[in-house]
């Protein structure tokens, strides 16, 4: 897949108009000279992590079930972050397994789905 963009964010530096060829989920070039591509965007940058979360949109982490947290995958996913970590709070052994356990099944049904 080739996507342009007016403005490409890399951890290194920034291009202007370029194209980036995408194979097997991963970047394989970024061309300046051809620019012809299946899909074109202003900018392209990397997802953000969110490293620490309670929740949110009314999702508390250690209530949330798993159609909870991927409703809350999917509402990350649309601010620009690509991965996040549920963060639970000081309690007792038993509800932080419980939340663990609820991460995993959720885990587990994000990866069966299609990209």
């Amino acid at each position: 897949m080739k996507l342009r963009a007016k403005q490409l964010f890399t951890p290194l530096r920034e291009f202007e108009e370029v194209c980036l060829t995408i194979r097997n989920d991963r970047i394989v070039s970024i061309e300046k000279d051809n620019l012809v591509a299946q899909r074109s965007y202003p900018i392209l940058a990397p997802a953000f992590i969110d490293s620490h979360t309670h929740g949110a949109i009314g999702i508390d982490v250690m209530r949330a079930k798993v159609e909870d947290l991927a409703r809350l995958s999917l509402f990350y996913a649309e601010h620009g972050v690509g991965c996040f970590f549920p963060t639970t709070v000081s309690d007792s052994f038993e509800n932080i397994s419980k939340v663990a356990s609820t991460v995993r099944k959720a885990m587990d049904n994000l990866s069966s789905l299609p990209k």
